[in-house]
Protein backbone atom coordinates (compact mmCIF):
# COMPACT_ATOMS: atom_id res chain seq x y z
CA UNK A 1 0.00 0.00 0.00
CA UNK A 2 1.55 3.46 -1.17
CA UNK A 3 2.39 5.81 2.36
CA UNK A 4 0.36 8.65 1.80
CA UNK A 5 -2.84 6.19 1.54
CA UNK A 6 -0.99 4.52 4.64
CA UNK A 7 -0.69 7.65 6.65
CA UNK A 8 -3.68 9.05 5.54
CA UNK A 9 -5.76 6.15 6.77
CA UNK A 10 -3.62 5.95 10.49
CA UNK A 11 -3.08 9.74 10.74
CA UNK A 12 -6.89 9.18 12.04
CA UNK A 13 -5.24 8.04 15.51
CA UNK A 14 -4.41 11.85 16.08
CA UNK A 15 -8.30 13.34 15.19
CA UNK A 16 -11.05 10.01 14.58
CA UNK A 17 -13.42 11.94 12.32
CA UNK A 18 -15.50 10.76 8.81
CA UNK A 19 -17.47 7.51 8.61
CA UNK A 20 -14.85 5.35 9.41
CA UNK A 21 -13.87 6.70 13.23
CA UNK A 22 -16.15 4.79 15.14
CA UNK A 23 -15.06 1.66 14.27
CA UNK A 24 -11.32 3.31 14.09
CA UNK A 25 -11.80 4.30 18.00
CA UNK A 26 -13.77 0.80 18.84
CA UNK A 27 -10.22 -0.87 17.64
CA UNK A 28 -8.11 1.26 19.40
CA UNK A 29 -10.39 0.58 22.97
CA UNK A 30 -9.38 -3.11 21.91
CA UNK A 31 -5.87 -3.06 20.43
CA UNK A 32 -4.81 -0.59 23.57
CA UNK A 33 -5.87 -2.62 25.96
CA UNK A 34 -3.17 -4.24 27.17
CA UNK A 35 -0.54 -1.66 27.57
CA UNK A 36 -3.83 0.37 29.00
CA UNK A 37 -4.28 -2.21 31.59
CA UNK A 38 -0.33 -2.33 32.53
CA UNK A 39 -0.52 1.52 33.08
CA UNK A 40 -3.09 1.55 35.02
CA UNK A 41 -1.66 -0.77 37.16
CA UNK A 42 0.23 2.14 38.31
CA UNK A 43 -2.11 4.24 39.43
CA UNK A 44 -3.85 3.75 42.74
CA UNK A 45 -7.51 4.73 42.61
CA UNK A 46 -8.74 3.04 45.81
CA UNK A 47 -9.06 5.77 48.04
CA UNK A 48 -10.98 8.03 44.99
CA UNK A 49 -10.35 11.63 43.69
CA UNK A 50 -10.56 13.69 40.57
CA UNK A 51 -9.26 12.43 37.60
CA UNK A 52 -8.50 14.14 34.08
CA UNK A 53 -7.63 11.69 31.14
CA UNK A 54 -6.28 13.61 28.16
CA UNK A 55 -6.84 12.58 24.99
CA UNK A 56 -9.54 10.21 25.79
CA UNK A 57 -10.37 8.59 22.63
CA UNK A 58 -13.13 5.78 22.85
CA UNK A 59 -13.84 6.17 26.48
CA UNK A 60 -12.72 2.98 27.98
CA UNK A 61 -9.66 4.19 30.08
CA UNK A 62 -12.45 6.14 31.96
CA UNK A 63 -14.82 3.38 32.35
CA UNK A 64 -11.97 1.31 33.86
CA UNK A 65 -11.11 4.16 36.17
CA UNK A 66 -14.22 4.28 37.70
CA UNK A 67 -14.75 0.79 37.87
CA UNK A 68 -11.29 1.03 40.69
CA UNK A 69 -13.82 2.98 43.32
CA UNK A 70 -17.02 4.24 43.65
CA UNK A 71 -15.10 7.47 45.28
CA UNK A 72 -13.51 8.39 41.99
CA UNK A 73 -14.19 11.02 39.35
CA UNK A 74 -12.90 10.82 36.18
CA UNK A 75 -13.15 13.68 33.47
CA UNK A 76 -12.21 13.12 29.97
CA UNK A 77 -10.74 15.57 27.15
CA UNK A 78 -10.36 14.95 23.65
CA UNK A 79 -10.45 16.96 20.59
CA UNK A 80 -12.33 14.84 18.46
CA UNK A 81 -15.99 15.21 18.24
CA UNK A 82 -16.16 11.64 17.52
CA UNK A 83 -14.22 10.39 20.99
CA UNK A 84 -16.05 12.63 22.52
CA UNK A 85 -19.26 11.33 21.32
CA UNK A 86 -18.37 8.02 21.83
CA UNK A 87 -16.48 8.23 25.17
CA UNK A 88 -19.77 9.63 26.46
CA UNK A 89 -21.69 7.29 25.29
CA UNK A 90 -19.49 4.12 27.26
CA UNK A 91 -19.64 6.47 30.24
CA UNK A 92 -23.63 7.66 29.93
CA UNK A 93 -24.08 6.26 33.50
CA UNK A 94 -21.66 7.79 35.31
CA UNK A 95 -22.28 10.95 33.73
CA UNK A 96 -25.69 10.86 34.34
CA UNK A 97 -24.77 10.26 38.02
CA UNK A 98 -22.17 13.34 38.25
CA UNK A 99 -18.93 10.79 38.51
CA UNK A 100 -17.89 11.45 34.98
CA UNK A 101 -18.12 14.74 32.25
CA UNK A 102 -16.32 14.62 29.11
CA UNK A 103 -15.26 17.63 26.97
CA UNK A 104 -14.81 18.65 23.62
CA UNK A 105 -11.39 20.68 23.51
CA UNK A 106 -7.44 21.30 23.51
CA UNK A 107 -4.79 20.15 25.51
CA UNK A 108 -3.33 23.93 24.60
CA UNK A 109 -6.12 25.03 26.81
CA UNK A 110 -7.69 22.35 29.11
CA UNK A 111 -11.04 23.56 29.96
CA UNK A 112 -11.34 23.51 33.76
CA UNK A 113 -10.09 25.72 36.24
CA UNK A 114 -6.43 25.91 38.24
CA UNK A 115 -6.10 22.70 40.69
CA UNK A 116 -9.38 20.74 39.57
CA UNK A 117 -7.67 17.27 39.51
CA UNK A 118 -5.42 14.95 42.02
CA UNK A 119 -4.43 13.04 38.76
CA UNK A 120 -4.03 13.44 34.63
CA UNK A 121 -3.66 10.48 32.52
CA UNK A 122 -2.08 10.65 28.94
CA UNK A 123 -2.38 7.04 27.44
CA UNK A 124 -0.95 7.34 23.62
CA UNK A 125 -1.94 10.64 22.97
CA UNK A 126 1.30 13.03 23.94
CA UNK A 127 3.04 11.49 20.51
CA UNK A 128 0.38 14.27 18.81
CA UNK A 129 0.56 16.79 21.50
CA UNK A 130 1.82 20.62 19.34
CA UNK A 131 3.90 21.82 22.03
CA UNK A 132 5.22 19.70 24.79
CA UNK A 133 6.78 22.49 27.14
CA UNK A 134 3.48 24.39 26.97
CA UNK A 135 1.35 21.46 27.23
CA UNK A 136 2.87 19.95 29.82
CA UNK A 137 2.80 23.12 32.10
CA UNK A 138 -1.35 23.66 30.84
CA UNK A 139 -1.64 19.62 32.33
CA UNK A 140 0.25 21.31 35.47
CA UNK A 141 -2.10 24.20 35.88
CA UNK A 142 -5.39 21.81 36.60
CA UNK A 143 -3.53 19.35 38.96
CA UNK A 144 -3.62 20.30 42.76
CA UNK A 145 0.00 19.98 44.25
CA UNK A 146 1.44 16.85 44.58
CA UNK A 147 -0.99 15.55 41.89
CA UNK A 148 0.31 12.67 39.63
CA UNK A 149 0.90 13.09 35.88
CA UNK A 150 1.05 9.61 34.37
CA UNK A 151 2.02 9.12 30.41
CA UNK A 152 1.83 5.84 28.85
CA UNK A 153 2.78 5.09 25.25
CA UNK A 154 2.96 1.84 23.29
CA UNK A 155 5.72 3.27 21.16
CA UNK A 156 9.40 4.05 22.70
CA UNK A 157 10.73 6.72 20.20
CA UNK A 158 12.69 8.42 22.80
CA UNK A 159 15.82 5.89 22.43
CA UNK A 160 16.26 7.09 18.84
CA UNK A 161 18.02 4.68 15.91
CA UNK A 162 15.60 2.54 14.47
CA UNK A 163 14.16 0.75 17.25
CA UNK A 164 10.56 -0.72 17.53
CA UNK A 165 7.72 1.45 16.20
CA UNK A 166 10.54 4.28 14.04
CA UNK A 167 8.53 3.42 11.22
CA UNK A 168 5.20 4.50 12.94
CA UNK A 169 7.06 7.42 14.47
CA UNK A 170 8.12 8.52 11.24
CA UNK A 171 4.87 7.69 8.98
CA UNK A 172 2.57 9.98 11.09
CA UNK A 173 5.42 12.51 12.10
CA UNK A 174 5.15 11.24 16.18
CA UNK A 175 6.92 14.06 18.70
CA UNK A 176 10.23 12.30 19.42
CA UNK A 177 13.12 13.09 21.97
CA UNK A 178 15.41 11.37 24.02
CA UNK A 179 14.43 9.60 26.93
CA UNK A 180 16.28 11.59 29.10
CA UNK A 181 15.78 14.77 27.27
CA UNK A 182 11.51 13.96 27.84
CA UNK A 183 12.05 13.29 31.67
CA UNK A 184 13.63 16.84 31.65
CA UNK A 185 11.45 18.19 30.08
CA UNK A 186 8.28 16.92 32.43
CA UNK A 187 11.04 18.17 35.42
CA UNK A 188 10.91 21.95 33.93
CA UNK A 189 7.80 22.17 33.31
CA UNK A 190 6.64 22.51 37.18
CA UNK A 191 6.74 18.32 37.91
CA UNK A 192 8.99 16.46 40.08
CA UNK A 193 9.85 13.14 41.51
CA UNK A 194 10.13 11.75 38.14
CA UNK A 195 10.11 8.43 37.14
CA UNK A 196 9.69 6.13 34.30
CA UNK A 197 9.33 2.21 33.58
CA UNK A 198 9.29 0.15 30.26
CA UNK A 199 7.44 -2.70 29.42
CA UNK A 200 9.45 -4.75 27.31
CA UNK A 201 10.16 -3.26 23.71
CA UNK A 202 6.66 -2.10 23.62
CA UNK A 203 5.47 -0.11 26.51
CA UNK A 204 6.56 3.26 27.94
CA UNK A 205 5.44 5.04 31.18
CA UNK A 206 6.42 8.23 33.08
CA UNK A 207 5.35 9.29 36.19
CA UNK A 208 5.85 12.63 37.93
CA UNK A 209 3.83 14.65 41.10
CA UNK A 210 3.44 18.83 40.48
CA UNK A 211 5.12 20.78 42.83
Amino acid sequence: MPLGILRRIFDNARHPRGPGAGLFLRAMNVCHSPLSKWGLGYLDLVGGGEVLDLGCGGGKNIRRMLKASPRVRVCGLDCSEASVGLSRRLNWKAIQAGRSEIKLGSVERIPWPDGSFDVATAFETVYFWPDWSRNFQEVRRVLRPGGLFLVCNSLVPWEGGQGPGRFWVDLLDLGRAARTDFRALVAGSGFGDVEDHRRGRRGYLLKAYSR
